[in-house]
Parts: structure tokens; C-alpha cells; sequence
């Protein structure tokens, strides 16, 4: 006899596994206990769990017996995390402020902590949870503002960080009279 659970490890409120079973020898009767009760098919089956409100780890156990009163058990484990924290996320400039002339370009700095991945508007991150990119401000003139998310594991976003680039005149070389 086996006993399985599918998914077998998930996030508190979000993971609502299945367990499945399957029986040999012609048992007579199968009783769950464990995180599960009641009698079972036994012939066999899948019964979903439903979600799983508790972080700790759940185990089904399944006890068939046979007509002789052989008893054997089997059973399987889930395990439920908590819910991670936020990923963090800081977006900066290079210069900073970020004020640049008209053909300048600006260097965005990105870091974050527990992150897996971060997406970038007005600007391509790659994904990577930290990186620096030179950006060319288009249109000159118009402040340009960018900002950075970023995930963690479970797609938990975090607050977004802004930075924004404004452009000034471009200051005229001055040449000596000859």
C-alpha cells in the first residue's frame, strides 16, 4: 500500500494538497487518522485537502486490513511554511540628484533583499535583483520618472522605489578671444 500527497510542501492558506493512495492484498477496510479520518475506498483513490490554514507539517495515515486482520499503515507528509516577507527594493542615481544635461546619461542602481526577481518601468532590469544600467533620458527636457519592483519566491511585491530624472540646459563652452 502506498499513500502520497501532491503538492508535498506550500505556503499557509495557499497550498491545498491531495492525497492519493493505492492498496494490495484485498484489504477490507482502510481508516485514515492522522490529519485525515474516516474510512477510505479500498480499492484505492484521491481525496483533496482543501487549503491548509496552519503552518506545521500535516501527515495522513492510512491503516488497511485484510480479512486475516493484517493491518498495515502507510502515510505522507506535508509540510506548510509561512508566508515570506516581502521582497525590498531601493532604486538610485548616478548623478544625484538626477539632474544631467541634454546627451548625459543617468546610472540606475538597483539592490533589494529577499528577492527573486525585479522589473523595471521606463527601464529593463533583466530580472536580476540587482544590476546598474545606463539610461538616455528621452524626451529631453520632461522629467522621466523610473521605478523598480521587486518579488520574492511567491510573487510578493515589494513597495516600489522611484527615481526621477529631470533635465537642465546644456551650459555653453566659453572660448577665449584670440
Amino acid at each position: 500500500m502506498t499513500v502520497s500527497a501532491t503538492p508535498i510542501t506550500g505556503i499557509v492558506n495557499r497550498i491545498s494538497p491531495t492525497i492519493t493512495w493505492s492498496v494490495t492484498n484485498n484489504p477490507t477496510s482502510c481508516t485514515a487518522s492522522g490529519d485525515w479520518s474516516g474510512s477510505k475506498a479500498v480499492g484505492g483513490g484521491s481525496q483533496s485537502q482543501g487549503a491548509l490554514g496552519s503552518v506545521r507539517n500535516y501527515t495522513y495515515i492510512l491503516t488497511c486490513t485484510n480479512i486475516g486482520g493484517a493491518s498495515v499503515p502507510a502515510s505522507a507528509t506535508v509540510v506548510v511554511n509561512p508566508v515570506p516577507p516581502p521582497a525590498s527594493a531601493t532604486l538610485m542615481s548616478d548623478p544625484t540628484p538626477a539632474m544631467i544635461v541634454l546627451g548625459q546619461t543617468v546610472l540606475l542602481t538597483w539592490t533589494s533583499t529577499g528577492a527573486t526577481s525585479c522589473a523595471g518601468t521606463g527601464f529593463n532590469t533583466g530580472g536580476a535583483t540587482h544590476n546598474s544600467v545606463g539610461v538616455p533620458v528621452v524626451p529631453p527636457v520632461l522629467p522621466t520618472t523610473y521605478t523598480i519592483v521587486c518579488s520574492n519566491s511567491q510573487g510578493v511585491p515589494s513597495a516600489p522605489s522611484s527615481v526621477t530624472v529631470t533635465t537642465g540646459k546644456k551650459k555653453p563652452i566659453y572660448t577665449e578671444p584670440r
